[in-house]
């Protein structure tokens, strides 16, 4: 006998990134994770009351010396 299937209603996100180059030495980062903050329910969480990550926006600046 195999494991019971669970079914899992799709979903689609979006993800935007980007990124600016001020010189060699600098470039400044945007990321934007789920996009239209769509609720979700990755495969892998097998309790059906979590859901994924809501919108996770993220950035920094990358310098090198």
């Amino acid at each position: 006998m195999g494991p019971d299937l669970i079914e899992f209603d799709s979903y689609t996100l979006v993800d935007a990134f980007a990124t600016y180059k001020f010189n060699d030495n600098a470039t400044l980062f945007l990321n934007v994770e789920n996009l239209a903050n769509t609720a979700y329910k990755p495969a892998h969480y097998l309790d059906k009351r979590l859901v994924g990550r809501g919108r996770t926006v993220m950035g920094g600046l990358t310098v090198k010396f």
